[in-house]
Formats: C-alpha cells, structure tokens, sequence
C-alpha cells in the first residue's frame, strides 16, 4: 500500500489487483459467513446504483443516471484515447474494453469493482482480473480526459503482457504487474500528458538545482522517488531521443523476459548505464538554460555532477582520482540557495520549522495573524491545522480524520478552507457519510457552527465567504461536470451561479461584494471537439450575472484567484512561462505585475491544487513553493513586495516546462495529441443497454492433483477453487473443492464450500453451505508370526457441515452491525483398518471395521454482532485508535448454549513512533450444554492470545507425578476451559518501513515489541481464581519481532519468558500473526 503522501503527489491514479489476496482465500476455508471479516473498516454503499451499458465501439461503459449526460462525452474521450494508445503501443486490445465510470469521487469510493478501501487520492484504477478501468468524472473534463487516458495505458499494458488478457487457469497475472512502478506508472502518464507539463519539470527543476542526486533506475525501483512524475521523466527523454514507438516495443520485450531493464538495453542497443548518464546530462542542460534565461532573486546552482559516479556504481570511463565530495553538505548549501529564491519572502511552515513536508492549501485570517493549512504533519493522515502567521508555530489541530469517523475526506487535493471575514468562523469542505457538506467551525474550539450537507452534489472545494459573512460561494462537481453555487448557511438555501459543461473552479468573493472571481475554461474550450482550453479567471458580476475574462496572458493556466483587501487588485498563480508564479492583475489601468519569481514554482499537490491566499484586511500574502523535495508555506507581507513588477508585454512561451531532451523531433505523440478531431466519434453513434449482472469467471486457482499406487492401492487428491463475479463486483461467488481418498471414505476426507455475497446496497448479505473434515489418525504396529506384522490404523472424523445466511450493516466506515443465522451439522465418524504384511511388505490381508462414534450433533446457529474499527494499520499492525467486537452467538438443538465474545482492543502513541497497545478479551460458552464433552475446548495458549503456552512447546517433565498417576498435565490442562479471559499489553517500535525509525518506505515494514500477557481459562464447576477459584492467571513476557513479507502474511518470532511453568525457561516462538 502506498502512503498518504506517495499516493496524492502528481496524477491521482492508482493501479490495483488483489492476486495474494485471491491466493489466500482459495487456501482459507471460512467456517462461518458473519466471520469473514473479524475487524476492518467498512466500505458503506451510501447508494444502490442503477447502472446502464453505452456501447462504443471499443468500450462498454458502465455508467448510471448522474452521468446521462457527461458519459458521452467520456465515452468520446475513451475512444480517442484507444486510437492514439493502439498507434503508440502497435496493439490492438484483446475483447471489449470495460469503463465503468462514476460522478464523483464519493460516489467512486462506493465501488465494488476494486477490493478495499479507495483514498480521496486515487483517481482511477485498471485492475487485471477482468481489466477493468475504475474512475470518477470528479473534475473538469480536461482532468477526466487526463485519467481515462491514462488508465487506458494500463489496460494496454496488462493486455500486451498477458498471455489470456485477463484471468484464467492458474492466473498469475500481467506480467506488468511485476514491473517497478516508475515503469508502469511512467508510460502511462507520458502517453497520457506528453514531454510539456509544467507540474513535472518543476519536480526535474528542483531535483538538479538542490544538490539532490539524480536516480538510477535501481533507485527509481527502491520506492524512494515518486515514480509518477520520475517515470514520466525518463520516458519524455526515451521517446526525445528514440522515439515515442520504442516504448511499445520495450513494453512487448519486457511482457516476454519480465525483465524491464534488459528489455529497455535490447531495444535502445545501450547500457543501462549509459543511458542512465544521457539522461542525467539531459536534465543539467535543460534546466541550466531554464536558470540562465529566468529572472530569479536568487539564482539556484546547479551542481556539477560527475554521472559515472551515479551510474549504479559502475564508471564509464576512467577519470583518475577525484576529491571526496561531502554530498550532505552540498545538498544544505545548495537547499539554502535554493530557498533564497524567495527573496523577501519568510519561511512561515516548513519541515525545518516543526511542520511536515506536505504543507498546502494555505487560508489566512482577515487580520493575518492565524494561518490554516493542511499538512501531514502527523505522519499519518492529511489533517487541518492551525498556526500563528507570524512565527509558524502551531496552535492546534482542526480535525483528526485518521480516527475521527465524522470527516471521511477534507478534499485536500482540490481545496482550501475560508475565513468569515470577522475571523470568527472558519469553513472548509468534507464529505460525511457520502455526502458533500460544507462545516464551519469556531476556529478557537473547533466547535462545529454549521454542516451543510449537499445530497444532490458530488463534491464541494473552495468555500469563499460573501463579505457580511452570511453566504459562502464554493465550486461542486454534480452529475460529471463543475459550476459554481452560493450557499446560505441560515436557510440552507442553494443557488446555482453557472450550469453548462464548462469546468468552473475556486470562487473568490470581492470584499466588496460585488463580484466573484473564479477559475474556468470557458473562454477557450471547444467542447463539440473536446479541445480544451486554458484556465483563465472569469469575473462573475452579481448584479448582472454577465461573466467577463480578466485580461491576462493568452498562454497557460490562471489559477487560484484571490482579491487585494480594496478589492482593486486581484492575485493568481499562472504557469505562462513554464514556471507556476503568482501575478497581480490591477484593474485600474488593466496592469499586470509579477509578485513572486521562484525557479521551482508556487503550487499545491496537483497544477490546479489552490497554492496561495491573501488576508482580507490586512497586507498579507501566503504562498506554498515546492523546493528540495517539499511544500513550504511562505509569506510576503511588505507592500512594495506584494505590489510586484511590472509586465511589459505579454511573456512568450518558455522551455521551463518542457522535459528532457531539450532538442528533440515532434514524435508521434505530439503529432496525435495536437489533432483533437483524431479518433473522436459521434455520441449518436452510441447505443444504451440494460446492465446485466450475470457472472463471469474471474479466477481459477492452480489445481493441485496428486496420485499414488503401492503395494496397499491408489491414492488420489486434488484441490481447485474457482471465483465468479459480475462486472461491477457487486455478486461474488467462490467454490472450494479439496478431495482425498488416501484417508479411506472419499466424502467424509473431502473439503467442499461454495459461498456467495451481494453487496449492491448498503444491506451486504452472504450465503455459505460447505463441509469441513477434520481427521485425526493415530498409527500402531506389531508383529503377530514369525514373518508376519500386523499394521493399525485408527481414524477419527469430525466433520462440520453448515449452511449460513448472514447480513451486515454498515452505519459508517468505522461501525457495522452483523447478524447470520442457519443450521449447523457436526458428524462423528470412527473407523480402524487392519493390515496384515509380510517381511517384504506385501499386503496379505485388510479389513476395515466401523467403530463405535458420538452421535451427530444438529444446531440451529445465529450470531448478533456489533464492530467498531478505527485503527489506522502500520505495517505489521494497529498503532493508533481502537477496534471492539461484541458478539453473541446462540446453539440451538442437540445442545444449547451460547458462545459470548467481547474483545476491546486500544492503541496509542504518546511519542511518534512508539505505541502503547492493550487488548482485553473474553469468550465464553455458556448454557446447559456448553461443555458436552463432544465439543473441544478453546485453548489458552495460541501464540495469537497468551504466548510461551503454544502446545507443541510443552515436555512430560513438566507435568510432574500426575502424569503417571492419572494422566493429567496440571501445567498444560489449565489451559484449557469453556471460558477465557485475557490481557495483552506492547510496547511498539518500527524500525523499517514507512512508519520506522529508519524511514525506508521502499523496505518491508519491520517492527520490535517487548509485551506482556496474561490469561486464565476456567469451566463452571472449576473458577478461575479471578473469581476465587483454583485456576491460575498464567503470565509471559518477552521481546517479539514482526516483518511483513510483501502484504501476504506477517511473520512474529518471540523470544518469551513463561511466568507460569516452573521447568521453562527463555525459548522461541514462530507465530504467522499481524500484532493484536
């Protein structure tokens, strides 16, 4: 899993398959329905959407009533991207493309197509079982076009590196999906964006001007540089330098080898290294002509690198012996350097100063004393802080979204929060529970004034006070599209300033109230060609409700308006030079200034992210600059500086945005990315179909087959599992079949469960029916003769039978309500056979007797359950917040009784990175029959519930006189009872992973413990001394060490000291277990 931060910088795509997932559950046999997921966060279906099919003729797009009128636009866009991608890659896709597409990113967090949790980060998602393409129409349509494209690009990639194009016998996937991130992820955006965009050559910029050293491939597949914007990077310079059709033919060579580097030598005829040093020089070239041609305060240093040395170690050529470079020091000074491209402007949040290195969306107070902004600060979530706007200094936190359930987005990526021009209240947009809502909060308590919620909405950005504090203007996506509404917050009220397919963003009330400023495209789009224009800042006059365009530059984006306190001025970021700066429009005598000149650029996590806000009273300028690698807020707050230079003319059109090779021919990318009419067919062309929810095979595990012939017969087993779903992955059906006839009755040996859940509503409901066998042999041999011995096996059966119905109900992400009910069968079976074979082990003579069993045991089951989760995981489990389950369970039948669990589990850091982790646990069968001597005892000991009790640990030793006496194990037997009680308590440190001491987000999470824990286990007619009985509470303590192999299984080793077993000592411990 990606990190929050990782996962929000650059293009918002992600690309997901759950294979170890699918591998895992066809080995796992679930005994009951309501117990597939014990803890966990709920995915709540806020809506049971009724989809409909438009049909291309490439594409089966999946859309529902919302989206009747932007899913042609974005089927246009999808067939256009199909005939440039085919063209690019020289492939055509195998079968019909699947889109299945969403009007908001709420709505999209809702899907059933992806498995798991979806961020408010990730904006698209192709999986391979059935290559789907996931995404929401949550932006303007530029964005849209953007994602569906890039989306394309993976399903191209799976396509072409599959030997099936999808799942199948023994799926193992893509090839693709082996390939390092900056490979896949990369491609997908150069052929989505192409070698001009701003956003990533502002990332180059910075990394050759900070002292940084610039990545190998090794080091791009290490995890520690962002592979979206690096990857695009070095595939604009293949593609400069090769052409853009090399990348097809890499990708073809590398499906077959799986090996991308060897694949990228054969194509290119180059070493890695080589090519790795061309690239490097490429970068320094450029972005030394880019310093030589800009006006900067501070000028950055581009430092001389020696490229042989960065070449994975290996030197091109001998250059004798060279001073030792300190790189730490270099990195410092020219950071420093760097940051003075600030001029005087102050380093207000940064990193250096006690925030994180993610600081965005900036709102400063009316007065500009107090500055809100969002960072991930924590570590672990973007939360919204507030800080004094003079010293930085935090004052507190706004909200806490890792563990609050009520916020269930903050939509940091697309927005800002907003004063109330007295400075009393503050507002910002959320989601909660699936809706867009508007909360203003008293920024000194937090307490929340008002929430308004916007059902007919999709998202909300930007809220923008009207001057009497009583409206807020905001931008919202509804039905695909963005325009921008005035909310009043007393009536609720909603009036819709702009409704047309133009994209409409971050409204900026004027002090004086007549006017909004806001960004849009309408002044430049062709929307019959899908031929996007620029960002310009339209002016919205509310007395005449005419939209006028602010006179600025013809090129580039116009972002981020915000007005001077007279109202007279207006500020925004453009990139018209390449380089994102904030400007100042004065409407008297139509002048342009330039107010900042960085060489990186003023932006936020994404180019339209808001990046600046001016003070509404007072002289006062807040602006977040991407250097060395992070988002630092600064601040200008003398006039002189805040009025800026004067633009004489019209500024051309620069190289700062353009990616490496600075030489390099239009290729066949350009070509097809500036001829809009290419590949766009006519919506009437379309057709609309009823969505049909029939099942299809997704996946068939390996079978595994085994067969034996010997003296004593044939033997034969085999185990296969197979998994069905519909397209939108609402209808899930899974089937298991183990068979073995090595242990003597084929049906009683042979594991069968078919399962299936519909999760279209928000009511989920599962079905399971199955047979589970358990079998204990036990084995005796004897001579009876001379020659002759006599072979004994003794076979012990008990066979689980049940068929569940179970419902689940989420009320939020964090609570669910679960309840199943159905019938349960345990059957007994007992047999012996007897073999007769002679010295050379010939079988003479066999006979197999039944012996006498317990009779079967009919139950009627029903399970109430309640949960509550909103820890947040950290690699190899929970570090912070709590989980509970209170569940009851009772048996009704042949015995009756009822299974009692409650389990309350808390974690807490009181100083980043350590946690404090504590579980309480009890489960009990209480009632008339719940200790029949049929049904086996629970056990203490499990290394998941009280380590150094595991059963293969104990010796005879330790039992003492008993054992020879009675039999009994007094040390081993209190162990076990019908009712437990328990304690877990941890201190936790990571020390590798994302969250580790050492910070190596590209490592295995690995993870140190020391614990504690304590237990007892009782029965009614013997107490736990708990309770003034005669059992024991058994205590360990000791040291544990956790690793996460890959995200498939965690693995615990202990090195544990058992308080309660007088004949043992320190010993270890293997438990394959995530940490309580």
């Amino acid at each position: 899993m990606q990190s929050a931060l990782h996962a929000i910088i650059g293009t918002r795509s992600h690309r997901f398959i759950s294979i170890a997932c699918v591998l895992v559950a066809a080995s796992i046999l679930v005994p009951s329905a309501a117990d597939a997921q014990y803890f966990g966060r709920n995915k709540v279906q806020y809506d049971a959407f009724d989809f409909q099919v438009l049909v291309t003729e490439h594409f089966d797009v999946y859309y529902y009533e919302d989206g009747a009128e932007v899913v042609p636009q974005a089927a246009r866009m999808a067939e256009r991207w199909y005939a440039r991608t085919s063209r690019l890659l020289d492939h055509q896709l195998r079968g019909r493309q699947a889109l299945i597409l969403y009007t908001s990113h709420p709505d999209f967090e809702q899907t059933n197509a992806i498995f798991g949790e979806i961020g408010e980060s990730t904006g698209g998602v192709t999986e391979a079982l059935k290559r789907r393409i996931v995404l929401p129409l949550a932006g303007p349509l530029k964005e849209s076009d953007h994602v569906i494209g890039h989306e394309l690009v993976h399903a191209f990639q799976f396509d072409m590196t599959s030997l099936s194009g999808g799942g199948g016998v023994g799926f193992r996937g893509p090839t693709a999906l082996s390939f390092p991130l900056w490979f896949i992820e990369g491609m997908a955006e150069y052929l989505s964006v192409g070698p001009v965009d701003a956003h990533t050559a502002m990332w180059m910029r910075d990394a050759a001007a900070c002292g940084c050293d610039l990545p190998t491939l090794r080091d791009l597949s290490s995890g520690r540089y962002f592979p979206y914007r690096w990857g695009q990077a070095f595939w604009a310079y293949v593609s400069g330098h090769y052409g853009d059709e090399s990348l097809g033919k890499i990708l073809k060579v590398a499906g077959r080898s799986g090996n991308v580097e060897a694949a990228i030598a054969t194509v290119l005829q180059t070493s890695i290294p080589q090519l790795t040093a061309e690239w490097h020089e490429a970068i320094i070239e450029m972005y030394s002509s880019v310093a030589d041609g800009a006006v900067v305060t501070a000028r950055p240093v581009l430092v001389d690198r020696d490229p042989a040395a960065q070449v994975d170690g290996e030197a091109l050529e001998e250059q004798g012996d060279r001073p030792k470079i300190d790189k730490k020091a270099v990195r410092e000074q020219a950071g420093e350097l760097l940051r003075e491209q600030n001029g005087a402007a102050s380093e207000l949040v940064s990193k250096r100063r006690g925030s994180g290195g993610l600081n965005v969306g900036p709102s400063l107070s009316p007065d500009g004393s107090l500055i809100a902004y969002l960072s991930e600060k924590n570590l672990f979530s973007i939360e919204m802080f507030l800080a004094d706007a003079e010293t930085g200094k935090i004052i507190r936190r706004f909200t806490k979204t890792a563990t609050d359930p009520h916020f269930e987005s903050l939509q940091f990526i697309n927005s800002s929060g907003a004063w109330r021009p007295d400075g009393g209240a503050f507002a910002f947009g959320t989601v909660v529970k699936g809706s867009p809502a508007i909360t203003v909060i008293d920024p000194r308590t937090t307490r929340r004034l008002y929430e308004v919620r916007f059902e007919q909405l999709g998202e909300v950005y930007t809220p923008s006070f009207s001057p009497d504090g009583r409206r807020i203007a905001f931008a919202a996506v509804v039905n695909g599209f963005t325009d921008i509404f005035v909310v009043d917050l007393e009536s609720e009220k909603l009036e819709r300033l702009t409704n047309d397919y133009y994209s409409d963003l971050q409204p900026s009330w004027s002090p004086d109230g007549a006017t909004i400023a806001f960004v849009t495209d309408r002044f430049s789009t062709d929307l019959a060609s899908l031929e996007y224009g620029n960002y310009r800042i339209g002016l919205y006059d509310l007395g005449d409700n005419e939209i006028t365009p602010l006179p600025a530059f013809g090129k580039g984006k116009h972002i981020n308006p915000q007005w001077a306190p007279d109202s007279r001025s207006l500020y925004f970021v453009t990139d018209v030079s390449g380089i994102s700066n904030v400007y100042r429009y004065e409407f008297q005598g139509g002048q342009l200034y330039q107010v900042t000149d960085l060489y990186t650029g003023v932006t936020g996590i994404t180019p339209l992210s808001p990046a600046i806000s001016v003070a509404a009273s007072v002289t006062k300028l807040v602006y977040t600059a991407y250097q060395v690698g992070d988002y630092d807020l600064y601040v200008l707050d003398d006039p002189a500086d805040l009025k800026g230079i004067p633009i004489a003319a019209a500024i051309p059109g620069a190289s700062a945005a353009l990616l490496p090779p600075k030489d390099r021919s239009p290729g066949l990318l350009n070509v097809l990315l500036d001829e809009p009419e290419l590949g766009l067919v006519d919506a009437v062309t379309f057709e609309s179909e009823d969505y049909s929810a029939g099942m299809t095979l997704d996946f068939i595990s390996q079978p595994q087959v085994g067969a034996g012939v010997d003296q004593f017969g044939s033997t034969f087993s085999g185990g296969i599992a197979l998994f069905f779903s519909d397209m939108l992955g609402n209808r899930n059906l899974s089937t298991v079949a183990n068979i073995n006839t090595s242990n003597g009755d084929l049906f009683k040996s042979s594991t069968l469960i078919a399962s299936y859940t519909n999760r279209r509503t928000r009511w989920n409901w599962s079905m399971l029916a199955g047979q589970i066998p358990y079998l204990r042999r036990r084995f005796g041999i004897r001579q009876i003769g001379p020659e002759l011995f006599e072979q004994v096996e003794e076979r012990q059966w008990q066979i689980n039978r049940q068929a569940l119905i179970g419902v689940s109900y989420p009320f939020s992400r964090n609570m669910r309500w679960e309840v199943s009910g159905g019938f349960q069968n345990i059957d007994f079976a007992n047999e012996v056979k007897t073999q007769i074979i002679d010295i050379n082990g010939n079988l003479l003579s066999e006979e197999t007797v039944d012996l006498a069993s317990p009779t079967s045991i009919n139950l009627g089951l029903a399970t109430a359950a309640i949960v509550y989760d909103n820890s947040l995981f950290g690699g190899t489990g929970p570090i912070l917040g709590q989980r509970y389950r209170l569940d009851a369970s009772p048996r009704l039948g042949d015995l009756n009784y009822t299974n009692v669990l409650i389990d309350f589990r808390k974690y807490v850091m009181p100083t980043r990175p350590v946690t404090l982790a504590a579980r309480v646990l009890h489960f009990g069968r209480y009632g008339s029959d719940g200790e029949d001597s049929r049904l086996s005892e629970p056990y203490l000991g499990f290394g998941s519930l009280i380590r150094g009790y595991n059963d293969s640990s104990f010796e005879f030793v330790e039992c003492g006189d008993t054992v020879d006496t009675d039999g009994t194990c007094p040390v081993f037997d209190q162990l076990f009872g019908s009712r437990l009680a328990l304690a877990n308590f941890e201190v936790r440190l990571p020390i590798l992973g994302f969250f580790g001491i050492i910070h190596s987000p590209g490592v295995p999470p690995v993870e140190a413990a020391a614990f504690f824990d304590a237990g007892t286990a009782w029965t009614k007619d013997v107490e736990s001394e708990l309770f003034g009985g005669e059992r024991a509470v058994v205590t360990s303590h000791g040291i544990a060490m956790r690793i996460n192999l890959l995200g498939l299984l965690i693995v615990e080793v202990d090195y544990v000291h058992p308080n309660d077993r007088p004949d043992k000592g320190w010993y270890w411990q293997f438990n394959l277990n995530p940490a309580f």
